[in-house]
């Protein structure tokens, strides 16, 4: 697995559980534009004081999808943030909602859940694998209804928000952890390498 650094990104104390939802949105990289900005529109019809962070580079918001975002209020954009910056955001926000277009890890998406952030997101390459289901809910790709039903029902329910948060920092602090990570790598490692060896002989 891609892991996080779980002592940076890290839950707050100090969260405003009665605020409006605030729903975050981060990268460029195969990310489904045209899903999030649909999907906005069936989920404002509902939630009409949530908003949206968007964390996307300037060169990347030429897309018609986000141009057609850009015109409403709800919608904040940052680019060329701190980490730190980047990490209030994890903490500010309601969920992490991120439609994909494929996606083998993704550190938005380790980032949420090290922070306490519940994540809707989609099911596609390895990112089941990053995503507990007490943690999130992955949605079918190019589904805009399912990707907004499922903030909705996520919206609608906060002991299902806290549990969630509570679940994706511990997955992240026990399986994500970069010294979790480079234990496991090495061992495989150790196994790639006595295979090696058994082969050599048996060829010999």
């Amino acid at each position: 697995r891609h892991g996080v650094c779980h002592d940076f990104f890290r839950p707050t104390v100090n969260k405003n559980m009665n605020a409006s939802p605030r729903l975050l949105f981060v990268g460029h990289w195969l990310r489904d534009f045209e899903t999030l900005a649909e999907a906005m529109q069936m989920i404002w019809r509902e939630q009409p004081k949530a908003s949206l962070d968007c964390v996307i580079p300037r060169n990347y918001r030429s897309h018609p999808a986000l141009l057609r975002l850009a015109r409403d209020e709800r919608v904040n954009w940052h680019a060329d943030i701190p980490p730190e910056k980047l990490r209030n955001l994890y903490q500010r926000s309601t969920i992490l909602f991120l439609p994909l277009i494929d996606a083998a890890a993704n550190n938005s998406i380790v980032e949420a859940i090290a922070s306490g952030l519940p994540v809707v997101t989609t099911e596609v390459g390895g990112i089941a694998d990053y995503v507990p289901e007490a943690a999130g809910e992955l949605c079918p790709p190019e589904d805009i209804a399912a990707h907004a039903q499922a903030v909705l029902n996520w919206l609608a329910d906060r002991e299902r928000l806290d549990r969630a948060a509570g679940a994706g920092r511990a997955f992240a602090k026990e399986q994500l952890g970069w010294a979790h990570i480079a234990k496991k790598l090495i061992k495989d490692f150790e196994k790639l390498s006595l295979w090696e060896t058994l082969c050599l002989r048996m060829s010999t």
